[in-house]
């Protein structure tokens, strides 16, 4: 499994899951105050293990064409007692927001297309840091 990883022990860290190794939104400013981890969707308990091992600050998942594994993935992880209450900011297709808002757990939704903004104002929603509220002051 290829982990990418940007590592200071003093910034929150994120973890993007997504099918492709894509820079998510590389010129967001918050994302950049952040220790950012981005893990390919190859196999769901690979992912499960990494974020009880690491346990990030906030799990972004990226979603395209593995719904299943990603519904399993967010199922998983809010039923795991080391998991449970790690925010989780979903993106997708406002038709997926309407199918997984019954059976998924989590704590933001970002429709795509969305602009750096929008993504900066979803993160600072569920993490604190010195950034977000820099970002918060400026609104």
């Amino acid at each position: 499994m290829y982990y990418n990883t940007i590592h200071d022990d003093y910034l929150p860290t994120v973890l993007v899951v997504q099918e492709h190794q894509v820079k998510l939104a590389s010129n967001s400013q918050i994302l950049s105050t952040f220790n950012q981890i981005n893990i390919p969707v190859i196999n769901a308990m690979t992912v499960v293990a990494w974020v009880q091992q690491h346990q990030p600050d906030l799990i972004i998942f990226d979603l395209e064409y593995s719904r299943i594994i990603n519904l399993g993935l967010v199922t998983a992880l809010r039923l795991d007692w080391l998991t449970r209450k790690i925010p989780i900011l979903v993106i997708g297709c406002l038709a997926d927001r309407l199918q997984f808002e019954a059976s998924l757990d989590y704590d933001g939704y970002l429709r795509k297309p969305y602009s750096t903004r929008e993504l900066e104002q979803a993160i600072c929603s569920l993490v604190s840091t010195p950034a977000c509220r820099s970002l918060i002051t400026l609104i």
